[in-house]
C-alpha cells in the first residue's frame, strides 16, 4: 500500500514539473530572451521600402511621381519638425534633413502597396513568417535578446532585437545601440491582422 501511494505521490510530482516548465517557458516575464537559432539579421534597415521607395527617401521624389497629397500636415515631435503627406490607403512621414525632408515612416491600409518581399495588405498573415524565416513558437516571442519592455530601459545600452506577437499583431524591433550623445534610433514593422489577413502595415526608423 506505500508503495503505491510513494509511486503516486511520484506520479504527481513529475506531472508538477512538467506543468512548472510549461508555463515559465510559455509565460515568462523577465528581461532576458533565451536565443537557439534565430539572429538580429533577421529584421533590419534594409526592409523599410514601400514600392520602389525605402527609408531616407527624399519627399521630392515621391511627390513628383505620386502626386499632390489628398492632405499635407506640418508636425513636430523631439524638436524635430516632420511632414505628413496622406493618399488613399498610405500614410507617410518625412523628417527634417537639413534643408530638405526624408522618408522615415508609412502606414499602409490598401493593398495597392508592396512593402519587403512583396508583402501587402490582404496578404495571409503566414506569409509574414515565411518571409522572415523564424519558428512559429510558442508563447508571444518569436526571436530577440530581451523583452518588449527594455525598449523603454534607458539603462540597457547595447542593441535590443526582437519578433513579438499577439492575436491581432506581429512586430518586428531593432533597437540600435548607444553611442556617445547620439539619439538612439529604432527600427519597426508592425502587421496588423484580423482572421489570418494583414490589414495594415506600418514601418519606422527614428527616434521613439
Amino acid at each position: 500500500m506505500k508503495e503505491n501511494k510513494k509511486a503516486f505521490l511520484l506520479f504527481l510530482l513529475i506531472i508538477l514539473v512538467i506543468l512548472l516548465t510549461f508555463f515559465a517557458k510559455n509565460y515568462r516575464n523577465f528581461s532576458l530572451i533565451n536565443l537557439t537559432k534565430n539572429k538580429k539579421s533577421i529584421f533590419n534597415k534594409s526592409d523599410l521600402v514601400i514600392d520602389d521607395y525605402k527609408y531616407g527617401t527624399n519627399i521630392k521624389i515621391i511627390k513628383n511621381e505620386l502626386g499632390i497629397p489628398i492632405t499635407e500636415i506640418q508636425l513636430e515631435k523631439n524638436n524635430y519638425k516632420y511632414k505628413e503627406l496622406t493618399y488613399d490607403g498610405l500614410k507617410l512621414y518625412f523628417k527634417e534633413n537639413y534643408n530638405d525632408y526624408v522618408l522615415t515612416k508609412v502606414v499602409i491600409t490598401s493593398k495597392k502597396y508592396k512593402t519587403y518581399n512583396n508583402i501587402k495588405v490582404s496578404d495571409s498573415i503566414t506569409k509574414v513568417f515565411k518571409t522572415y524565416k523564424v519558428e512559429n513558437s510558442n508563447g508571444n516571442y518569436i526571436y530577440g535578446n530581451y523583452t518588449i519592455n527594455a525598449l523603454n530601459d534607458s539603462s540597457i545600452q547595447n542593441n535590443i532585437y526582437l519578433g513579438y506577437r499577439q492575436e491581432n499583431y506581429i512586430l518586428y524591433v531593432n533597437k540600435d545601440s548607444k553611442v556617445s550623445d547620439s539619439p538612439i534610433l529604432t527600427s519597426k514593422i508592425r502587421y496588423d491582422y484580423k482572421k489570418g489577413k494583414i490589414i495594415k502595415i506600418t514601418w519606422s526608423y527614428d527616434i521613439e
